[in-house]
């Protein structure tokens, strides 16, 4: 990975405040690290910091859009953004993009949240 898990560990326990820097495009590491599918890395952030939603609202659906699976997957994995994804009536249902149908079944089957999601439509 472009991310080891174990640098990103370090880098954020001695330097946590870089979480909410934003480079010249205007995103944050977790939006970087969503896009790019570097789920480990997306992982690390959602345990390590407090409310990575707050400073990054729009990261995963940068993941959904880039069609970042293990991305997407590492983020629903998260009960913070279950619980987002509840109180804000949005889902990685509205904006996964897949390049096929296979892809988009795989999806569906992926996880229970996802299954749940599908359902409530």
């Amino acid at each position: 990975s472009k991310y080891p898990a174990s640098f990103a560990k370090e880098v954020l326990h001695r330097f946590p405040e870089l979480l909410e820097e934003k480079d010249r495009m205007g995103d944050t590491p977790l939006d970087k690290a969503s896009k790019d599918d570097a789920a480990e890395f997306v992982e690390t952030i959602l345990e390590t910091h407090p409310s990575p939603l707050k400073s990054s609202p729009s990261a995963w659906i940068k993941a959904c859009e880039a069609g970042s699976l293990s991305a997407v997957r590492a983020f629903i994995r998260s009960s913070e953004f279950r619980d987002f994804c509840a109180k804000e009536l949005d889902t990685p249902l509205h904006h996964i993009k897949l390049e096929s149908v296979e892809k988009y079944e795989e999806f569906l089957r992926s996880d229970e949240f996802i299954e749940e999601q599908k359902n409530r439509s």
